[in-house]
């Protein structure tokens, strides 16, 4: 965690950092080999555990770790708490807002993408929403008027839109309080 002494930490924070610069579009062959060997291909893990292992996820929360004031920790390891269960019963209950902005910034990306999910997922049954839109409605040349495609995308959008407007408070608040270092 952010309070504990690594060696180097200010390195791993900047070599975390610096992937954000590798454009996402050259680890997609090298995402499906390591998929492909754990034999993930055609489940849902494929489709949603390269979304969460995001570097932006880890730096945001590195720095709403960061807010935590060592005292609260400090206090819980004199009470006798291990490292682990003052993370536990303390860090994780503190940390709800950015969990929650991080579970919203998770759901939009992967409920638009329609890229990734063609390559990992061959089970025609098992495809988001999106990509179903596509193959199955905007794909279709002459087959589906151009209102139906119209209504079919914009029925697509509400839940995106609703899902934020119902978590738009713990989003703000997380996104804000990791941003504050105090």
């Amino acid at each position: 965690l952010s309070h504990l002494r690594v060696p180097m930490k200010r390195w791993v924070t900047l070599f975390f950092l610096s992937t954000l610069l590798i454009p996402p579009a050259t680890y997609i062959v090298p995402n499906f080999l390591n998929l492909k060997s754990f034999g993930m291909i055609n489940t849902y893990w494929a489709f949603w555990l390269p979304a969460a292992a995001n570097a932006y996820f880890m730096l945001l929360l590195k720095n709403f770790f960061d807010g935590i004031h060592k005292e609260i920790l400090e206090a819980a390891r004199i009470d006798g708490a291990s490292e682990f269960k003052s993370f536990l019963q303390i860090a994780v209950p503190l940390s709800t807002p950015i969990i929650g902005t991080l579970l919203m910034l998770s759901f939009s990306t992967t409920w638009n993408d329609f890229y990734w999910p063609n390559i990992v997922m061959t089970e025609k049954t098992m495809y988001p929403l999106a990509t179903g839109i596509y193959r199955y409605v905007i794909y279709q040349t002459s087959v589906i008027p151009w209102s139906v495609r119209f209504a079919v995308l914009t029925m697509a959008m509400a839940p995106p839109i609703i899902f934020f407007l119902i978590f738009q408070r713990f989003i703000i608040r997380g996104l804000s309080a990791s941003s504050i270092k105090g």
